[in-house]
């Protein structure tokens, strides 16, 4: 019998079923600078925590002052970030909204879909779950 607590994440509320398998996702992660130095595992657990959404292009991600619930992971596609008239246009394998879950603060800029662009979500709630109990 184990003494670990065991993790067990929300579903990840996606309007579809994802395209990609949990393998596949914890190869995208692998090529993220954040997520570069985990091991096999640690990808595994990330990449189990998260789920495939799609943006249609123009679509809003997150505004601007909107409290940070997820983090997202291009994998496919590209997302324009603005804020005070200053932008960035991020591609497959960058992540956006780390920042504001880490530190628990509200979106410092807004997110678009510059095109259609799918993206690997991954709940506030359950990355520090996850992390919580792997420590």
């Amino acid at each position: 019998m184990s003494d670990q607590i065991q993790f067990e994440p929300r579903a990840c509320r996606l309007a579809e079923p994802s395209r990609i398998t949990v393998l596949r996702r914890a190869e995208v992660l692998r090529n993220v600078d954040i997520f570069s130095k985990a091991t096999v595992e640690e990808l595994l657990r990330i990449a189990a925590i998260s789920g495939e959404i799609r943006f249609k292009a123009g679509e809003i991600i997150f505004r601007q002052g909107e409290i940070a619930d997820a983090l997202y992971i291009i994998t496919e596609g590209r997302v324009e970030i603005k804020s005070e008239g200053r932008g960035e246009t991020l591609g497959a394998c960058e992540a956006f909204g780390l920042y504001e879950v880490l530190s628990d603060e509200t979106r410092y800029a807004s997110a678009y879909a510059a095109e259609d662009t799918y993206a690997l979500k991954i709940e506030s709630e359950d990355f520090f779950d996850l992390v919580s109990h792997n420590t």
